[in-house]
């Protein structure tokens, strides 16, 4: 049994790097995490 890298796994589902699918995604999870990371920052 073949144990998959979280990056393997995008690139099955997503599409690779380049890619429009993969650029929409990998923008979101970076609006994302800055979310969170501005949210934890205001509360100290």
């Amino acid at each position: 049994m073949k144990l998959y890298t979280h990056e393997e796994m995008l690139n099955k589902t997503i599409g690779e790097h380049g890619t429009a699918e993969r650029a929409n995604y990998d923008a979101r999870m970076d609006d994302e995490i800055t979310k969170h990371t501005n949210y934890n920052q205001s509360q100290n």
